[in-house]
């Protein structure tokens, strides 16, 4: 009697999710997708200014534009559904810190640039948009938040 003949094993990961595309193409039309890249752009023209100015700040140019690859990088993680694949990760929790640190990150350049932009308009410019790249770091910081004190953000428990 082969009661094993029956048995086929399947070996599936539980944090894989089957059948879905590399890439979602909803995502740069949801809330979070359109604020991180008004986050992109704003930071992009923030440092632009900044940097086309010969007193330009080293500062914040250099946080303009390694905070503008960090929003992109989460851009890219939520476009390639990263966060579905790795579930062991709490993705809302850590937006919310990656946010709260780009939030002090921005501003403290901000405000290190509004003492030196002595009525340049270049700098002046910058600001404004490194002002406004806060208060998107501010919002997104928020809907992080708010998405990780929901209950059904927590990750599925899979069988």
């Amino acid at each position: 009697m082969s009661s094993n003949a029956a048995y086929s094993p399947t070996t599936t990961s539980p944090n894989l999710v089957q059948n879905e595309p590399l890439f979602d193409k909803g995502y740069p039309k949801t809330l979070n997708g359109l604020v991180k890249t008004l986050q992109m752009v704003l930071l992009m023209i923030a440092f632009l200014c900044v940097a086309t100015h010969t007193i330009g700040d080293g500062y914040f140019q250099s946080a303009t534009i390694w905070w503008f690859f960090m929003v992109l990088i989460f851009f890219l993680l939520y476009f390639f559904r990263v966060p579905k694949r790795i579930t062991m990760i709490h993705w809302p929790l850590t937006e919310l810190i990656f946010y709260v640190i780009g939030t002090i990150f921005v501003l403290t350049a901000s405000i290190t640039l509004a003492s030196r932009t002595h009525g340049y308009a270049a700098l002046i410019v910058g600001l404004i948009f490194g002002f406004m790249a806060t208060g998107a770091f501010i919002y997104n910081g928020w809907l992080a938040f708010s998405m990780w004190r929901t209950p059904s953000a927590q990750p599925a428990e899979t069988v």
